[in-house]
């Protein structure tokens, strides 16, 4: 009984330096790529303006989004392939097909809780 007490206890101080080491993984990656939510956004509302489509709308969040959420404009019927990617999936299927809406894109992942 000791012993799987013992044990426990390893496991848990290994899984805690995993997190912490995979959170220091995760902050130089981002410095290293220095990406940022906002031109990312601008980004994508240059190449939609270039595909003759709208910008991109910020979702409320009262609408059930994450915070940062947009919502794609409609686009031709050549991204509809792509579009299926991003819709919500029905049990049991892929995609809902094309005449769903595509779900809300957020900027940012979840953070990792402490």
């Amino acid at each position: 009984m000791v012993n799987d007490e013992l044990e426990q206890q390893r496991d848990r101080t290994r899984l805690r330096r995993d997190l912490e080491e995979n959170q220091k993984l995760r902050a130089s990656s981002e410095a290293q790529l220095a990406f940022s939510p906002e031109l990312l956004r601008e980004t994508l509302d240059v190449a939609l303006e270039l595909a003759g489509a709208g910008n991109l709308t910020p979702v409320p969040a009262a609408s059930g989004a994450r915070d940062g959420a947009f919502s794609l404009p409609a686009l031709p019927e050549t991204w509809q392939r792509t579009l299926d990617t991003i819709r919500p999936r029905a049990s049991g299927k892929r995609s809902c097909g094309t005449g769903a809406r595509a779900r809300p894109c957020p900027w940012s992942s979840p953070r990792p809780t402490s």
